[in-house]
This record gives structure tokens, sequence and C-alpha cells, in this order.
């Protein structure tokens, strides 16, 4: 059986998620969005989220 779709992934870590954030939308905009809370986050700012639910 080959392994197609069965490869293991790594979950991304904060700095991951700073560096996809400031390509997006910049430095600026991404320090606050990476401290603001979302509801989808469980009310939790994704700095926070990341680090406790990496998924």
């Amino acid at each position: 059986m080959d392994d197609v779709g069965r490869e293991i992934i790594d979950a991304p870590s904060r700095e991951d998620m700073w560096k996809a954030a400031v390509q997006v939308i910049g430095e600026l905009q991404a320090k606050r969005w990476m401290k603001t809370s979302h509801p989808k986050l469980e009310g939790k700012a994704p700095n926070i989220f990341i680090e406790e639910d990496p998924r």
C-alpha cells in the first residue's frame, strides 16, 4: 500500500504563523492580528491559540 495521503505534516509554529501573516498583511497589521482575540479561536489570540492547539 502506498503512503500517499498518509504523510505526517508538522503543525505550524507561532513563527510560521507570524511569517505568513507578515507576508499577507504586513508587519503592523500582523502584530495587531496576532494579539487580538477571535471568536473562531475560542476567544483567544492567534499567538496564544497556536501554542495550545496547533492544528
